[in-house]
């Protein structure tokens, strides 16, 4: 891959102190993940790119274990600038508690990075309408979601 091709996709190593973070409670198959050192092993700016997303990490409370990895979102996932590609995460485990560590240029619209550890949800194949919890829950992520929205554009305001 081109110099270009990756700076389109993660921008240069400078602009990760305005990457997204989010930590969650597990990503256990990380078999689809490949070490982020080889995927960018021909981009000069990799190297780099790389600490800075460790020294992120770092800052927000990561301990420093584990393996960076990463992995690309399609398109439909919702996450990304375009409706064509998708974008790159990156992600490591903590090896002492398996708390999955998560950067990426863009927010990633996942409500579960925004829920707790111990949310319920149905089996695979339920309906989630038979279920007046999931109704409840889907209440109060809503809601819980809207203020997280709101203080970001309250950040920006002031």
């Amino acid at each position: 891959m081109n110099k270009n091709y990756w700076e389109k996709r993660l921008g240069t190593p400078e602009g990760v102190e305005n990457w997204y973070t989010y930590t969650y409670e597990y990503l256990d198959d990380l078999s689809f993940m490949q070490p982020a050192t080889h995927v960018l092993r021909d981009w000069s700016e990799g190297e780099k790119l790389i600490e800075k997303v460790k020294n992120k990490l770092l800052k927000r409370g990561w301990e420093g274990d584990g393996e960076i990895q990463i992995m690309w979102l399609p398109p439909f996932a919702g996450a990304g600038p375009d409706n064509n590609f998708g974008c790159f995460v990156f992600h490591v485990k903590q090896l002492n508690d398996g708390i999955s560590w998560i950067a990426c240029p863009y927010s990633l619209p996942f409500h579960r990075l925004f829920e707790s550890a111990d949310s319920h949800y149905l089996p695979a194949g339920k309906s989630k309408m038979e279920s007046a919890s999931w109704r409840t829950g889907a209440t109060e992520w809503n809601a819980k979601f809207i203020g997280y929205l709101n203080s970001e554009l309250d950040d920006e305001n002031s």
